[in-house]
């Protein structure tokens, strides 16, 4: 299945083995943005996975960083600790991502926002297998777009 899932989404796109998490996830473990990039490497198979731009965080904070996985634009949030991580995330609506803390946040696409250990993870693309192997790294996100949500922007990779 796997092979027939990386000949069907071609260059684009990681193929992801599992929706679970494994027991030893990276999430589990001092996870950063270099560690996401790793994982992302290792289970891309055969797609080029690059960091990009950095990018102003706000209203999110922490640094930005696009990173490219394949055509797929992937926003990581990086901080200096779980627990900045943590306050940020809690400010994040879990059913609208669209609202954190006081501010309203009109995002290109259906936001989806994930977390590893000093890192949050925004995708609001389309690809269902980069939504798959950043839930295989990173388990469930923890807030979601309940609809389709806006066209998303093209380009960014």
């Amino acid at each position: 299945m796997l092979v027939l899932s990386i000949a069907l989404l071609g260059c684009q796109s990681p193929a992801a083995p599992s929706p679970t998490p494994p027991r030893s996830s990276p999430a589990a473990t001092a996870f950063g943005l270099d560690e996401l990039v790793v994982a992302l490497r290792a289970g891309a198979q055969g797609t080029t996975v690059k960091v990009g731009e950095p990018f102003v965080g706000d209203p999110i904070a922490g640094r930005g960083t696009t990173v490219c996985l394949g055509r797929e634009a992937i926003r990581v949030y990086a901080f200096p600790s779980a627990a900045e991580r943590a306050a940020v995330a809690r400010r994040i609506d879990p059913v609208d991502p669209t609202k954190i803390g006081t501010s309203i946040v009109d995002w290109a696409g259906r936001p989806r926002f994930w977390q590893g250990e000093r890192v949050l993870v925004l995708y609001t693309g389309t690809n269902d297998a980069v939504d798959a192997a950043l839930t295989v790294i990173l388990g469930q996100p923890f807030s979601k777009a309940a609809g389709p949500g806006s066209p998303d922007l093209p380009g960014g990779c």
